[in-house]
Formats: structure tokens, sequence, C-alpha cells
């Protein structure tokens, strides 16, 4: 070798040296960054503990683990996840995360259907992960699940499970959601012979998460039946988040399981091969892998363990959502675009899950009330569908429909369509009661204030001339609504309002000086006209007793097809209709038209009508009030026939 090669390889050793320092430059960095931030857990935590694990990629050498208590429990590096990404997510070099709409990630070959911009960042995400720097990926949670399953796929290279191992735990601890999935791939690896793993003391305590382990005792789960129910992973949505909701949804995917199968083994086929023949398929046809290849059976297993279940149970959400009245529902498709996928599925698995969902529907129990607070928090109109059905049922039976829409108006506090609810109550109650319905309008336009007051628009002038027969009951209820504004006092406003319709008699007030003044100044004349009236007593007592009986006669000269029970002449008869026609209230000119018409004196009918109903009533029957005459309606049955 002479001179000019060997200062070539030297020149060539050099450069390829600085190469790999830079190479591991970055994670011998980060190694000392998780060492710093390791120190902020509790130092009980780390003291004498040599089963803490080297996660970083430069070795996978474990310091002296010790058998008996297999490998430390992570769950406190877990709790510890956000303080520890907040330190880290705020060193790293700004990058754009191109957004990527959720989905459901089963494989690490979701990323094809990405876009070239989503590719680009995933290679990036991915290079900077295995150097130890953590992307905040500002909930775009689908990279990180397409690298839970990428570095899966890489295992079945190197076959370091301790690698995936320290991989999985830096993934579940920046990234949380990926926690109990991670759980599960390391779960059907096989560790019999590995000495440091225990299922038990991993940081994903995966029990948690899991449904069947979960929900096992409360509903009284079979062994088969938790497998089943552990097979689910996405159950975090705003409808399975209410808590009876995804009860309700595991025990209807029970159901539907047991039914598939019975339906299964009419065939011959047990559910497993059924759904072996959809995973050959997805892996052959979506995926692209040869038969009995590594990757093909990875996709077969996922298929038929989780992909298919997911789905079912995904067809289970969507019909309860539907049966609930949740306006968001949800799509149970294969997102596979291969035709043939789609039609096998169906053929296959899909529509006998939907034909025997339609079977199970009328078998799910109603939401209780703290679920339906919930659903209606999440769909505001939902109350639409419940009110059309109380007025269908309820409609001519008044205490009951009170009593539906009560419950209603609870189950409504909470949402902003609360007002539009008890508009809708006030004008169905306008045509029945009139006193319930501007109780439920007080209510609406309570809600419907803000801390300028009520818009003119928020008035419903149409209900106002159905709810108010004269100008003074309006008047009285703009005072009401006034003071609602100003003080928020609802209680007031309704006791207020239930006044609104009360008869105002008029008080007269008596001035006793005056009377006793009077008194005074025609004594003489009083004694005077005693004595000549007591001359005359015994004629005029005669002729009192002759008009007496003449009045009296004119009284029961009514007409013999009358409606009431007192004894009205066919004048006051019609007069009383005419009341009952015009919803109780006549006005002072209708008033004179009618008397003039009947040859009689406006006052003179009015007197005749209250003495004559004064003894039963202890009341009169009509008033005066402004420039109408009303009529008390409770009274006016009162005097009817029995």
């Amino acid at each position: 070798m002479d001179i000019s090669q060997l200062l070539t390889e030297i020149v060539v050793g050099g450069i390829f040296i600085k190469y790999l320092f830079k190479v591991y430059e970055t994670p011998i960095a980060a190694t000392k960054r998780n060492d710093m931030t390791s120190e902020k857990l509790k130092k009980d935590d780390l003291v004498d503990d040599e089963s803490i694990i080297d996660v970083t990629d430069q070795g996978q050498k474990i310091i002296k683990p010790n058998r008996e208590d297999g490998l430390k429990s992570f769950s406190k590096i877990i709790q510890r996840s956000d303080e520890i990404k907040k330190e880290v997510f705020s060193k790293q070099s700004k990058i754009k995360v191109p957004h990527w709409g959720h989905q459901y990630v089963y494989s690490h070959e979701e990323i094809h259907d990405a876009s070239n911009e989503q590719k680009a960042f995933y290679k990036e995400f991915k290079r900077r992960f295995l150097n130890g720097e953590y992307i905040d990926l500002e909930g775009n949670s689908n990279y990180c699940f397409v690298l839970l399953y990428d570095l899966f796929n890489d295992y079945q290279s190197h076959k370091d499970l301790i690698k995936l191992e320290n991989q999985f735990i830096n993934l579940g601890r920046n990234y949380p959601k990926t926690a109990p999935y991670a759980k599960s791939l390391l779960q059907r690896q096989n560790r019999v012979n590995n000495p440091y793993f225990d299922i038990q003391n991993t940081a994903y305590e995966y029990q948690d998460y899991r449904l069947g382990a979960r929900y096992k005792k409360q509903l009284n789960l079979s062994s088969a039946e938790v497998d089943y129910l552990d097979k689910i992973w996405n159950t975090n949505n705003n409808f399975l988040n209410i808590e009876f909701c995804l009860i309700e949804a595991a025990k209807l995917y029970i159901a539907v399981i047991s039914e598939l199968k019975n339906a299964y083994a009419k065939e011959g086929k047990t559910i497993e091969e059924k759904f072996l023949e959809i995973g050959d398929l997805i892996a052959t046809k979506h995926h692209k892998y040869r038969k009995g290849s590594q990757n093909y059976k990875h996709a077969v297993d996922y298929s038929i363990n989780y992909i298919v279940f997911n789905n079912i149970f995904k067809h289970c959400e969507s019909t309860l959502r539907q049966c609930y009245g949740h306006n968001r529902n949800v799509d149970p498709r294969l997102s596979y675009k291969e035709e043939i996928i789609q039609t096998e599925y169906e053929l296959k698995v899909a529509s006998k899950v939907k034909e025997i969902l339609s079977t199970l529907s009328s078998k799910i129990s109603e939401p209780n009330d703290d679920a339906e607070i919930a659903l209606n928090l999440q769909s505001v109109n939902r109350w639409k569908d419940k009110f059309s059905h109380i007025k269908e049922t309820y409609g001519n039976n008044l205490p009951k429909f009170i009593e539906s829409v009560s419950v209603l108006e609870r189950l409504n506090q909470k949402t902003p369509s609360l007002k539009n609810l008890l508009l809708e109550i006030s004008k169905f109650l306008s045509k029945h009661n009139k006193e319930l319905s501007l109780t439920y309008y007080t209510k609406y336009l309570y809600y419907a204030a803000d801390s300028k007051g009520i818009d003119d628009k928020k008035f419903v002038q149409s209900l106002h001339k159905s709810l108010f027969k004269t100008t003074e009951q309006f008047i009285d209820f703009q005072k009401i609504i006034n003071d609602l504004i100003k003080d928020r006092d609802l209680d007031k406003a309704l006791n207020a309002a239930s006044r609104v319709y009360e008869i105002k008699r008029r008080k007269i007030k008596l001035n006793k000086s005056s009377i006793q003044e009077a008194k005074q100044q025609h004594s003489e004349t009083v004694n005077l006209l005693s004595e000549y009236l007591k001359d005359d007593d015994s004629g005029d007592v005669a002729a009192q007793e002759v008009q007496k009986e003449s009045l009296k006669e004119e009284a029961v000269a009514q007409d013999s097809t009358s409606i009431f029970s007192i004894p009205f002449n066919s004048t006051q008869i019609a007069l009383a209709n005419l009341f009952e026609q015009n919803n109780f209230s006549v006005s002072r000119s209708d008033l004179e038209i009618f008397a003039r018409s009947n040859n009689v004196f406006e006052s003179r009918i009015i007197d005749s009508i209250n003495e004559v109903c004064y003894d039963l009533l202890d009341d009169v029957l009509i008033e005066e009030e402004g420039d109408f005459y009303t009529i008390s309606e409770s009274n006016f049955n009162k005097i009817l026939q029995k």
C-alpha cells in the first residue's frame, strides 16, 4: 500500500467517524435529557431501583434485574407523562404538523393512503422519535398509531423484545392514547422465557382500558364474553364517554356476537372461520401480501381479532345512537376501497349483523336521567321528537301532558335550546289553559333574555293575541317582564304572572267625617219624615208586596230551554250567551248596542243579573274593567245547569 492510498483511507475513516459521532450525538443528548427529566420523579421511586431499563436505542442492557419484583411498574411515569411531555416538547424545534382527520388505524399500511405531505411528515416524525425527540402532534393521533404498528413491524425483523418494550414505553409516555394498544401488542408475544418481563407490572395497566375486564363483574360476563369485549379498542368519543351508553353498547355487542355465532353454526362454520375469510381478503387484496408471509399472517391476525370485531361494535354503537335520538351517527362501513372486500364483508358479516340488530333494538334500555341530560347536551334539538310524542300521546290529557313536559324541561335545563322548548309548550297550552301557557311563556322570556334585556323579536305577537284579551292584562304582564329583566327573579315573576287573569275589584273608600256631617245636617228632616211615614205604613206595605211579586214573576219568566240554573229571563240569557261567545269579555260599546237592541238600559240589565246571581255566588257575576265587562269563567260554570 503506497502512501497516497494510506492517506486516502485515513481521511475517509476520519469522515466516517465524524459521521458516526453526529448520528449518535442526538440520542446521547436525548438520553441525558431523559435522565434529567426522570429526576423530577419522587426520589423514593428511583433509589435502589436496579430494574430501570435503558430506553435509548444504543444499548439494550438491563442493569441487575430483580427476579422477585419483575419489571418495575411504569405507572408513575405514565402519571407524570404530561409533565415530561411539556418539558420535552418545549425544547423541540418547531415543525408544522399536517392535519390528518381522525380515523381508526389498524396497521402501518394506513400511511399509504395518506397525502404526500402527511407521508413526508411521518417519516420525519419517526426519525425524531427514534432519536429521542418527541413532536407535539396537536391532536393528530393517526401519526402515533401508525408509528405504533411500524415499530411492531420492525420488531418482526430485529426480534429484540426489550428494544420494542422500551420503544413502546416511550411512545405510551409521550402519546398516552397508544399505551393500551401497545400493551395489547406486547401481550400477544411469547414472553414465557423472558424472566424480566411481567405483564402485570408494566406501565400500561391494561385492565383500565379493556372493556371486558372493566365490566366483567357489573355485566356478569363469561370468560369468552370478556375476551370478545377486550378486542374493542377505540371507545373514546362523546357518545361512548357517557358511561350508560358505553355499557348499553357493550351489552348489545355481546348479544350480537352470540346471535352471530348461532347463525354461522347453522351454516356449519365457526365465527373464527368466517372472519378468517375476511382477513384473507384484506391481507391479499388491500395490503397485497403474499400468502404465508410474515406480513400476511400479521394482517390476517389483526383483521380477525380487531378489525371485524371493532366494526361489529361500531354497528352496535350506530344502532344505539339512532335509538337514543343522537343526531351524530357513525359510519359503520369498512374503510377499504376494494370492492371485493366490501361485497364479501357485507354478505358474510354486515348483513347478518344488521338483521340481528333489528330484532334486538326493541330490548335496548331507556337512558337514565344522567344519560338523558348528557345526550341532550350533545344533541341540542333532541327534545323535538320527545315533545311531538308527548303531544300525540297526552294532547287531550292536560294533567299527563303537564307531568311529561315538566320532566322534559328538567332534563333539558342545561341545553341552550331550552327556551325553544318552553315556547313550544306555551303555544300548545294557549289553546287549552291560558294561565299555564302564560307560565311557560314567562319562563321562555326569562331564558331568552340576555344582559341587555329581551330583543323585541323574542316577543311572540301571535301568542299575545291569544293570551291577553284586555289591554290591562297585557300592561300588567309587561310590568312583570320588565321587573324580571331587572332582578332576574323567576319565582317572583311566575307568582305575579299567575295573578294576571284575576279580576281586579274596584275599592270604594268612604269619607267617615263627611258622612257624619251629612247626618247632622239632615237629622231634623229624617225625624220629620219618619213621623210622616209612620202614618202611611199600612197602605205602603201592601203596595210593596205587590211590587215584589211583580219583579219575581218577571225574573221567573225565562226561556224553558235555558242552560242556566239561575231563573234568568230571555234578555238576561241572551246577554250571558254573548259573554260566553266572546270569551267572557264584552266591550262597553258592544254592551251598549246589545242594550239598545233589547230596549233595556245598560246598567239595569247588568244589575239585574248580578242581583239574581248573588245568593248563589256570594259575589257579582259581571264586573267592569275599564272599557270592558268581564265574567269569571269559574263563576259562569257555577250558574250552568248541573
